[in-house]
């Protein structure tokens, strides 16, 4: 049951963060539309078992869920392969890699 619990928390506050008409705006300049898969995952789900249900919805989608530490919201946007992207180097989440 707290995992049912887990997941409706999840879509309750993704929900209440796209329903704002700025963050809308915002999410929409990182690639996310109306209409939009989103995925919920646990804060430590595997992020190979949410690509799995990810993987059933056709182009690109959100996967989102709750950092476990924090308890903050969090979104991976997913997009199908393109040309005009390439392969970088990870950064560290400072910027300065």
């Amino acid at each position: 049951m707290a995992e049912r619990f887990a997941k409706s928390h999840i879509a309750e506050w993704a929900a209440e963060f796209l329903g704002a008409r700025e963050r809308r705006t915002y999410s929409e300049g990182y690639g996310w539309s109306r209409g939009m898969p989103i995925i919920m995952a646990r804060g430590n789900e595997p992020l190979e078992d949410a690509m799995v249900l990810m993987a059933t919805h056709p182009g690109p989608a959100l996967i989102t869920s709750i950092d476990p530490v924090n308890l903050l919201l969090r979104f991976l946007h997913v997009s199908t392969p393109t040309d005009a992207l390439k392969d970088v180097a990870a950064s560290d989440s400072a910027g300065s890699g």
